[in-house]
């Protein structure tokens, strides 16, 4: 097996400095990615965390719908919308505590390793491969309510235990562009 690629130098693991609690989502506005469970999450961790921001990455024909959303549950102030054709992607991770991905389907989510390469830790779906877990990821299966997600993650957030890079470094190396050039040269029996 050969992996997709990230170039690590851009993917640098962090130590947050900031107040509050970062969430991020990074994919396509639509039925798929299923930001519309995102919403009903944040709708309840307002009620566990303070100074909670969230920024939904990307762009698509749900767009409208959620904005509706966000506007019917007042969470203007705690959730944007990101056009995620005019961001870099590596530091929307580098800001963020972590990342919530409830695809209801999903192929492998390379969004998935750049997050966890920065060290933000990913709750996603139990659709998604398990070979994107690198350490920093909890799956959740999508018949578990919102308040279920929101459980999990506010436990991960009150608790005192976090990954450390040493812990993880192997398997995010495994993703780093210039391995994956060695291994095709290798299969291709180049020099």
């Amino acid at each position: 097996v050969i992996f997709n690629s990230i170039d690590l130098s851009k993917f640098i693991w962090k130590r947050n400095e900031h107040q509050g609690f970062h969430v991020v989502h990074v994919g396509r506005y639509c039925f798929q990615k299923n930001q519309t469970f995102i919403i009903d999450v944040v709708n309840l961790l307002k009620n566990y965390i303070s100074d909670l921001q969230v920024k939904l990455v990307g762009f698509g024909n749900d767009k409208e719908i959620l904005e509706r959303k966000i506007k019917f549950l007042q969470l203007d102030d705690i959730i944007s919308l990101v056009d995620g054709r005019e961001v870099d992607i590596h530091e929307v991770y580098s800001d963020a505590d972590i990342m919530i991905f409830p695809s209801e389907y999903e192929g492998f989510g390379i969004a998935l390793i750049e997050a966890q390469a920065t060290g933000c830790y990913c709750f996603t779906s139990d659709v998604i491969p398990s070979d994107t877990n690198i350490g920093l990821m909890v799956q959740l299966s999508l018949k578990e309510p919102a308040q279920a997600w929101t459980e999990k993650i506010v436990t991960y957030w009150t608790s005192e235990y976090r990954v450390q890079y040493e812990q993880v470094k192997s398997r995010i190396a495994l993703f780093d562009e210039k391995v994956i050039a060695r291994q095709y040269q290798e299969l291709y029996g180049e020099e």
